[in-house]
């Protein structure tokens, strides 16, 4: 699952790294998708932006086409509260915690380059997020994959 920070670089053609994500997410993964969440953040950006809207947006839905949005349902929601109340003594906004929620509750890597977010995780004590219905039967674990 890609953080809103990976898709900005790979929406960015000028990007200095985009060819090092690209080569390094893009290339070897068969199974991309992105939180809805993401998506929300991405459209809110192509409604800011004129230049985005014209440059990027059509990028964005090729992106689309082999990343797709998944939706958020139930078990992210209850997954997102289970998260919100391990970490309460960790700063995270909003945002980050839904979108790790939705990576937790699919079951999904979240490859960011987010160093805040990549560093509350090193530093957190740890942690599981117990309700059983993870698709491996057991306790959701954290994985966060550091792009940057």
């Amino acid at each position: 699952m890609l953080d809103n920070n990976v898709v900005a670089v790979l929406l960015d053609i000028k990007h200095p790294e985009r060819a090092d994500v690209y080569e390094r997410v893009v290339l070897p993964s068969v199974n991309l998708c992105l939180s809805v969440v993401v998506h929300t953040e991405q459209m809110f950006g192509f409604a800011k932006s004129r230049v985005a809207r014209k440059w990027r947006l059509p990028s964005y839905h090729e992106l689309l086409e082999f990343c797709p949005a998944v939706a958020w349902d139930i078990h992210a929601a209850e997954t997102y509260a289970l998260l919100r109340h391990a970490v309460s003594s960790k700063p995270m906004s909003t945002h980050d915690g839904l979108i790790v929620a939705h990576a937790l509750a699919r079951d999904a890597v979240l490859v960011t380059m987010d160093r805040n977010l990549i560093l509350s995780y090193q530093t957190a004590e740890p942690f599981t997020l117990t309700d059983g219905r993870n698709s491996h039967g057991g306790d959701h674990v954290v994985h966060v994959e550091d792009f940057s």
